[in-house]
């Protein structure tokens, strides 16, 4: 296995290791999601189906809501999560927090920006949806360290 310059004791993941988590760990947001939306109170439930509908413009059942999600989770994790990730095993910061705490950064940036620049009440009618996708983004990133460097104790 490889390991970090300068730092021998973390060793970095393989590359098969590294595509079957970047595979396999954006899967974890929309199960996350439909777990939230199964045990969420009916009000909270109609807040999360209502702000999904309008960022997908479609009606959000839990089907709809599991394909929507994995398509985003894969969009984010290829386009923004792959380069985050490169930038911090640069800058040697792999820790299970900055990767689970990124990955909740990563889901809420893109559509909190677009309820921002959709207008004041595109965030005030959202806004329940924000920490929902928080933990999709922190179970993505969190499976991804997971997986990919597996546990330090031995």
């Amino acid at each position: 296995m490889h390991s970090i310059p300068g730092n021998e004791e973390r060793p970095l993941p393989s590359r098969g290791r590294l595509l079957a988590s970047l595979l396999a760990a954006p899967v974890s947001a929309p199960l996350a999601m439909l777990l939230i939306l199964f045990v969420s109170p009916a009000p909270l439930r109609k807040l999360i189906l209502d702000g999904a509908s309008r960022h997908t413009g479609a009606p959000a059942g839990p089907g709809a809501i599991f394909l929507s999600g994995a398509a985003a989770s894969y969009a984010f994790a290829v386009v923004i999560g792959v380069p985050f990730y490169l930038l911090f095993r640069k800058i040697d910061m792999i820790t299970f927090w900055t990767l689970a705490l990124g990955g909740a950064s990563i889901a809420v940036a893109p559509f909190f920006l677009m309820d921002f620049l959709a207008g004041n009440n595109a965030l005030l009618a959202n806004a329940a949806l924000y920490p929902v996708l928080a933990v999709c983004g922190f179970c993505v990133g969190a499976v991804f360290r997971l997986m990919s460097l597996g546990s330090r104790r031995r």
